[in-house]
């Protein structure tokens, strides 16, 4: 009895633990460790046309990465039935914000396309981040016509930007309408209000430029939208 608790004493001063999991949403394969060595702030996949996949992911802080692998199961939510469809896509190992890109130009057939984003770490750690879906129809129409009107924000094209792009928003009401452009930090840095006589669709062109006129620097905006009680949140992404 004395054995066993000096031993388990030992294993409590090691401090390293294993983490044995099987393939998930977030998981880490090899030692686990108190700080993970990439800190996400978002990863999404969006249809950027009839045949391409932009898989998007940002960090705020990167340590002792090699560098990011995407993977991608066509109708499977199952890693185990991913393939690897990119090289390695070297890290920067810096603690600003950065931003990555991978573009799927291989879509051929319709269905669910599942993505993972696996990190490489240094001493041969893999943390698995998704996965994300996208629905795809080759050929065919993204969305259904003569859709009811749903007050909100519709789009954001192109998303990423660079320099400006078009927020499409949709009125089921007349209504008085303000868009708001935050920051990564909450700080109001542009918006645009308009009053709205008729229910339909309209759009604003955000030209990336703050109240002052002054060009604003890459990263993540977070756009509101308010008509009356409705509101709608989106993201939308300045990449230089």
């Amino acid at each position: 009895m004395r054995m066993s608790l000096i031993l388990l004493l030992l294993l409590l001063l090691c401090g390293n633990v294993f983490a044995l999991t099987g393939f998930g949403e977030s998981n880490v394969f090899g030692i686990n460790e108190n700080t993970l060595p990439v800190e996400l702030s978002m990863f999404n996949a969006s249809i950027i046309s009839d045949n391409q996949i932009r898989v998007l992911w940002a960090t705020q802080s990167e340590t002792n990465v090699l560098g990011y692998y995407v993977y991608r199961a066509l109708d499977s939510d199952s890693i185990s039935a991913a393939l690897i469809i990119s090289a390695l896509i070297p890290s920067t190992n810096t603690s600003s914000f950065q931003i990555y890109q991978y573009i799927d130009n291989s879509i051929l057939l319709s269905g669910v396309y599942h993505y993972w984003l696996v990190s490489l770490e240094q001493d041969g750690t893999e943390n698995v981040h998704g996965p994300l879906a996208v629905q795809v129809n080759v050929g065919g129409e993204w969305e259904a016509p003569g859709a009811p009107l749903i007050s909100g924000i519709k789009t954001i094209f192109p998303n990423p930007f660079n320099p400006s792009t078009t927020i499409v928003y949709q009125l089921k009401h007349p209504a008085s309408v303000r868009i708001g452009v935050y920051n990564a930090r909450g700080q109001l840095v542009n918006s645009m209000s308009r009053p709205q006589s008729k229910e339909g669709e309209y759009s604003w062109i955000f030209t990336g430029q703050d109240h002052f006129g002054k060009p604003l620097s890459s990263g993540i905006y977070q756009i509101v939208f308010t008509a009356g009680q409705q509101k709608s949140v989106k993201k939308m992404v300045l990449l230089k």
